[in-house]
């Protein structure tokens, strides 16, 4: 199976955009809806609330998915990036990205 490479700016872009958009979306997920729905001094409250705003709760939860979906698109555009100059090192930095 042949295999299509990117270009070095590509692979960067890819990855910065990507980075940014990660920001975000935990940004909305963590610090807004989170917040909206759970509150640690009362877990009545939280379980009321979340009960009550179910579309918020799910919009939480594919912001989570997209955030894993990004990361990996990170994990691999950062191993085409250095896959031209060291490919052993490529495929070692995708592979802790992924576990991380």
């Amino acid at each position: 199976m042949k295999t299509k490479t990117i270009s070095s700016k590509t692979a960067a872009l890819i990855s910065g955009w990507s980075l940014v958009f990660m920001a975000v979306a935990a940004g909305l997920a963590f610090g807004y809806l989170r917040g909206l729905n759970y509150f640690p001094e009362d877990l009545a409250a939280s379980l009321l609330a979340t009960q009550s705003n179910t579309a918020q709760l799910y919009l939480e939860f594919a912001l989570w998915v997209l955030i894993l979906a990004l990361d990996v698109m990170v994990a691999w555009s950062l191993g085409q990036f250095f896959k031209a100059k060291q490919a052993q090192r490529a495929s070692v930095i995708m592979g802790l990205r992924l576990a991380y």
